[in-house]
């Protein structure tokens, strides 16, 4: 009788437990997913801000390239 007590403790205790985990694991993936749109989101403006960098740089040129010539 000890033993079937005892192993219903234990199982309550494990599935308890698995509750317990299954629920910090989606706080994770939760988490996870938050931190890779903010990744995409990073990616995103820094591609903007090189393409903008890459106008700027190519108008300078172009800018001092036109001034040169006209003199």
């Amino acid at each position: 009788m000890n033993d079937d007590n005892d192993w219903k403790s234990w199982s309550k205790f494990v599935l308890e437990e698995l509750k317990r985990l299954n629920k910090k694991l989606e706080e994770v993936s939760k988490e996870l997913h938050e931190v890779k749109v903010e990744l995409t989101t990073l990616k995103t403006k820094a591609a903007v801000w090189g393409s903008m960098a890459g106008v700027i740089a190519t108008l300078i040129s172009v800018i001092i390239a036109w001034l040169k010539e006209g003199k």
